[in-house]
């Protein structure tokens, strides 16, 4: 199972409000109860500090990066994997510039 969410707030008066940090921790929330989500992974644009602060503030971990993004990670629940047949599903989201 894969979950794509990509979020994109253009409107200036939404943003620094918390409504995004409150939104994926929503996501989270949901996702914590379907017992096929694993991780959640999210992509920043280096260039936008304020999507870091969204994940910072929802528990994520910095795990990487390429020439414009940073990758972070949240594991839910997971023990450790130690068997490489086992399936891995996760829930991604991505922040757009």
């Amino acid at each position: 199972m894969l979950l794509l969410i990509i979020i994109r707030t253009a409107y200036d008066e939404l943003q620094n409000k918390g409504f995004m940090t409150e939104f994926v921790s929503g996501i989270i929330e949901w996702a914590k109860t379907q017992s096929e989500i694993k991780v959640i992974v999210a992509s920043t644009g280096k260039t936008n500090p304020a999507s870091f602060k969204v994940v910072a503030k929802n528990s994520f971990n910095k795990i990487g990066e390429t020439e414009a993004l940073f990758n972070w990670r949240l594991l839910l629940n997971v023990k450790t994997i130690t068997n490489k047949s086992h399936k891995f599903y996760a829930a991604c989201i991505w922040f757009l510039l």
